[in-house]
């Protein structure tokens, strides 16, 4: 009889031990799966008839991308480059939800292309039902630089002033930019002339008084265009460091 109750006990916990192995089992399997799989996140007998998309395609994503892309300060002066791989978690109505960086680059680009790829909106994926789902996408982020030590006078897309005005308003706007008077027999010029670099950042740099006309006007000047944004200059569709001339009639 004891033997018999040993047998069933050892019987029990070999039962026992089986089920718990398969149930863990089970669950690290289910894990491995939300993990990685990029069709649908939490019904897994959905079958999906399309994946999510990007509006336009693989072309036109990276071409948002690159329109978008604020290349980092430090990234740029120190010549790095890459593409950094992000996997975005788009729900069904095609919003990123969640991103998250799958290789490691430099922290500069990983931070600028989460930014990116936060602000897209896909298509999401569909069921054979043709219901929306949840779905993974992976984004690869190229972050490219043309050579970096070429100022660029003329570039395909050269930079412009950030003035929500018409061309008459902004020609008044410089025209009583300037309030600081020469005194007579000082006033060189009828125009203060300052260029500047607009780097890939949209940073400003270099300003340098190329045409000047006295020295409170310079002064008063070059003050006021530093607090003045440009976009970006960009060749073959990338930010370039690009040289722009401001232009100030004096009175």
């Amino acid at each position: 009889m004891k033997h018999l109750f040993l047998l069933l006990l050892l019987s029990s916990t070999q039962f026992l031990f089986s089920q718990n192995y398969q149930a863990y089992k089970r669950a690290q399997i289910f894990n491995s799966r939300v993990e990685t799989d990029s069709i649908n996140l939490f019904n897994r007998s959905t079958e999906v008839a399309q994946l999510a998309e990007y509006p336009g395609g693989e072309n036109e994503l990276q071409a948002k991308l690159k329109r978008q892309m604020q290349y980092p300060q430090m990234e740029f002066d120190n010549h790095l480059t890459g593409t950094v791989m992000i996997r975005a978690l788009i729900d069904s109505m095609g919003t990123v939800v969640d991103v998250k960086t799958i290789n490691q680059t430099s922290k500069g680009l990983e931070r600028e292309a989460l930014r990116l790829v936060k602000n897209l909106v896909f298509v999401p994926a569909f069921t054979v039902a043709d219901k929306p789902v949840s779905s993974y996408f992976v984004v690869p982020v190229k972050f490219e630089l043309l050579d970096t030590g070429v100022v660029y006078s003329t570039c395909e897309e050269m930079p412009k002033l950030k003035l929500n005005m018409s061309d008459e308003n902004r020609m008044k706007y410089f025209e009583n930019l300037i309030s600081s008077r020469c005194n007579e027999g000082e006033k060189k010029n009828n125009h203060l002339v300052v260029s500047c670099i607009v780097e890939p950042s949209g940073k400003l740099t270099n300003y340098k008084i190329e045409k000047t006309v006295c020295e409170e006007v310079d002064a008063e000047g070059l003050e006021k265009l530093k607090k003045l944004e440009l976009t970006i200059g960009k060749q073959q569709g990338k930010p370039v460091r690009a040289k722009y001339t401001f232009i100030v009639p004096i009175k």
